[in-house]
């Protein structure tokens, strides 16, 4: 049976329109869902954040390579995650020069190594970074993100070769 509102309409229409608007929800959720799990497959570590320093994303390789459990919420947080591997005056001048504080500032970075000291793991690092502005379509800064790996290996075997060539 079709029932009829003051205005002549049936609610059959009405629901119409909500099942249109539901599949479009879990059509948006089930992308979401499908990009989470193509960044926690990247061995990258990818960090997203808005304007603000909220951190958007953090993927299960960023948690990997920073060997944090703690949560990722703003930006102070990925800060503090460095902290164990620098002392406090060398923090405030790497935080200064970090690709994501510097994409935030609108500048975009490419090929940025960042070496640092793990105390917790007795280990020199190498990050290599590259990161951009996010921007909206008119041009205004909405966020920044940052995609980095652990590049140690790398920057050690180039120093081996380099050292070959010396000799």
């Amino acid at each position: 049976m079709t029932e009829f509102d003051a205005n002549g309409q049936s609610s059959l229409r009405l629901l119409s329109d909500i099942s249109a608007e539901t599949t479009g929800k879990a059509s948006l959720q089930r992308r979401g869902q499908v990009l989470e799990l193509i960044l926690d497959s990247m061995s990258e570590g990818v960090i997203v954040c808005d304007a603000k320093g909220e951190l958007l994303l953090v993927n299960q390789s960023a948690r990997q390579i920073l060997n944090t459990d703690a949560p990722l919420n703003s930006l102070s947080h990925i800060q503090a995650a460095y902290a164990d591997k620098h002392n406090a005056e060398s923090l405030t001048l790497f935080w200064h020069q970090h690709p994501l504080v510097r994409a935030l500032a609108g500048e975009k970075v490419s090929d940025k190594e960042l070496s640092l000291y793990d105390r917790k793991r007795h280990l020199s690092l190498t990050l290599s970074h590259a990161a951009a502005p996010l921007l909206d379509e008119h041009g205004t800064l909405i966020g920044a993100v940052d995609v980095f790996r652990d590049a140690t290996e790398q920057r050690r075997a180039f120093h081996e070769l380099q050292h070959t060539e010396e000799q």
